[in-house]
This record gives C-alpha cells, sequence and structure tokens, in this order.
C-alpha cells in the first residue's frame, strides 16, 4: 500500500472516530433518568465501560475483550457496539505514540449490525437461564462475526449473555490465541466470565444497572 493511501485511510478513520465522539452523549439525559442505549451514552460512560473491559481483560488473560448491549426499549436481540479493549501490548504502543483514533471501541461504538451469535445467546440463554455460553474458533468458523477478530493470531473467542436483573440485555466476550486445552482452565475462564457478565455484584452489572436505561427479556433463571 502506497503511503498516500494509508494516510487517505487514517484521514477516514479520524473522520470516523472524531464523529463517534461528537455522538457520545448527543442525547442528554434527564436530570435523575437513566441513559439510553446507544445515544446516551457519554464520553464518560464510555471510558468508564473501557476500565471496566480492561479489568476483564487482565482478569482472564485475554487478548481483546468486546462488548454489546441490547438497545433501549427493545425487547428482542437489537445489538449495540458499545465496548472493545486490546490486549496491553496493542493498547500501550498505540498510548505512547497517541493514536486515539485506531481505538477500537470508538471506531465500532454505536454500530447496530445484526450479529448471529448475539441471536444464538439470547435464544439460548432465554431458553436455559445464565451460564450459556458460545464459542468461535477462527479460521474453522466462518461467520460474520469473524469482522471483529480480523488479526490472524486470534484464534478463540468465547461468548456469555451479560444479565442484569433476571434479564439478557447484552453479550460479553473474550478473545485468546487459543482455546484453552484442560476441562480446568476452560472451567475457570466460565467462571471469570459468568462473575462479571452476571453476577449481581459484578462492577459492570452494577453500573449498567445503575447508568442505563438497558433493555431485553426475562431469563428462566439465573
Amino acid at each position: 500500500m502506497k503511503k498516500s493511501e494509508r494516510q487517505g485511510g487514517g484521514a477516514v478513520v479520524s473522520a470516523i472516530v472524531s464523529s463517534k465522539l461528537l455522538r457520545l452523549g448527543s442525547v442528554q439525559a434527564a436530570e435523575g433518568s437513566k441513559r439510553n442505549i446507544p445515544d446516551g451514552i457519554s464520553l464518560a460512560n464510555f471510558w468508564d465501560l473501557k476500565k471496566q473491559l480492561e479489568k476483564i481483560r487482565d482478569d482472564v488473560n485475554a487478548l481483546d475483550v468486546i462488548m454489546r448491549l441490547n438497545k433501549t426499549g427493545k425487547r428482542h436481540p437489537a445489538p449495540v457496539f458499545v465496548g472493545w479493549v486490546e490486549n496491553k501490548a496493542a493498547a500501550v504502543s498505540k498510548s505512547l505514540n497517541k493514536d486515539v483514533a485506531l481505538d477500537p471501541g470508538l471506531i465500532r461504538f454505536g454500530e447496530q449490525d445484526v450479529s448471529d451469535v448475539y441471536n444464538e445467546i439470547f435464544k439460548k440463554t432465554l431458553s436455559n437461564g445464565g451460564g450459556i455460553f458460545v464459542e468461535r474458533n477462527w479460521p474453522r468458523d466462518k461467520q460474520g462475526s469473524k469482522r471483529l477478530v480480523p488479526r490472524a493470531k486470534l484464534k478463540y473467542q468465547r461468548y456469555t449473555a451479560i444479565v442484569v436483573n433476571s434479564q439478557c440485555v447484552g453479550t460479553l466476550s473474550v478473545v485468546l490465541g487459543k482455546k484453552p486445552e484442560s476441562v480446568k482452565d476452560r472451567e475457570n475462564l466460565d467462571k471469570s466470565l459468568i462473575n462479571w457478565a452476571q453476577d449481581s455484584k459484578s462492577r459492570l452489572v452494577t453500573y449498567i444497572r445503575d447508568n442505563f436505561d438497558y433493555s431485553g427479556q426475562a431469563i428462566k433463571k439465573i
């Protein structure tokens, strides 16, 4: 790729990010009310969620962590992209180079693409309760969500539902270099994901509950 093409591509990305930054909090929440998803999410909310995802990344030693929440007012699956953090090496490199324009969470923020895996998690969680997981092995699984993990080194992605007040309101996924080999490692990973995404006392769940007008459907049990 020519230098001019790279620069042109960077300008496009910067323009996209600038528009996303302007959009964050574009719809102001009334005093004392919770924020709509996605238009009511403020820049402060965005950074708070990013910090939560960074803690999850470090807790499970993931390469990437990705989160979607259901659009406010929608009971059926209506995914909205609200967060993505990368591995520490990539994040530090971009920070040192002040390359905010390449923050994947900002680039994808607010997107509402149809997601087969999101629909699958919703359906299974509503039918069977919490503790449900869906996995994707790249490049073996050739579905649309592969766009979220384009780098060749990322081989395995594990998803679970985000549950708030016994409602399925979104999805959380972690990306690893490979699938955990032992049963114990997989169990430990799943336990951590449940603690973050479904425990009523987790920092992520309480933040969503206290700050957003979340929407979804009640699950059978949790």
